[in-house]
């Protein structure tokens, strides 16, 4: 009767609805043999971010006429697929503001994504956990489980990137995914990642020592370090003898 026909109506209306929103964002197309899948819409379909996460980073991207590493790491932190950091009782909100805004970020109420952004941006500067929960009063640790998805979903920026042809970012996004899962700056990168066990706080003091260069560095003055002992010192010296 008229109930199953109103019913079938709206059905077919957010059907209807539904592919607009998927043509619209060049997620499915039509073609002559009927509608097809993209590659933006092949890579969301492997991936398990929602379509909206993708459609809005997208957006992002394609709107920016320079890399900007703060803007993204802002955008990321905004989905719902980022475990939010936790504020304590009193978020220092004062804090969260000063961080955003050196970052070129300016905010008015404070909300979780906006701790959480916060929070990223100090723990790729190096601060360490317990900073980071001093200066912006967050529990720090929920920071690194965050930085983790982060660093994910950036990686899947650069897919995002690859499948609609925007090459140019390809370097920045791989720092900033990298930068994001270690909390470290970039010049550090080569050394967290290519030696074994090394971690950020020892790989810091290594480098405001020796600096960027270690192949003439020897064992004995790297065990000198607070913290380094003589395996990490011998996978140190290995690495720069490959």
């Amino acid at each position: 009767g008229d109930m199953g026909y109103a019913i079938e109506n709206s059905i077919k209306i957010e059907i209807e609805s539904s592919l607009q929103y998927l043509i619209e964002h060049q997620i499915i197309r039509p073609t002559p043999s009927g509608l097809q899948t993209t590659p933006f819409g092949v890579l969301i379909s492997r991936n398990n971010y929602s379509v909206k996460t993708a459609v809005r980073l997208r957006g992002v991207i394609e709107k920016m006429d320079e890399f900007k590493e703060a803007e993204l790491i802002y955008e990321v932190a905004s989905s719902v697929e980022i475990p939010k950091v936790n504020t304590k009782y009193r978020a220092n909100k004062d804090n969260i503001r000063d961080v955003l805004g050196r970052n070129g970020i300016f905010i008015y109420n404070v909300t979780p994504d906006d701790s959480t952004a916060a929070s990223l941006l100090e723990w790729i500067n190096e601060k360490k956990e317990y900073e980071i929960e001093n200066y912006l009063k967050v529990y720090a640790a929920s920071t690194s489980r965050s930085s983790y998805e982060a660093s994910s979903l950036v990686k899947f920026v650069g897919k995002i990137c690859d499948v609609i042809g925007i090459y140019e970012y390809h370097n920045e996004i791989e720092t900033l995914a990298a930068r994001l899962y270690y909390g470290i700056k970039p010049e550090l990168i080569p050394v967290v990642i290519g030696i074994k066990h090394l971690g950020r706080q020892r790989a810091r003091k290594i480098f405001d020592i020796f600096g960027s260069d270690l192949s003439n560095v020897k064992k004995e003055q790297l065990m000198k370090i607070d913290g380094i002992g003589e395996s990490i010192a011998t996978n140190i010296v290995n690495y720069y003898q490959k």
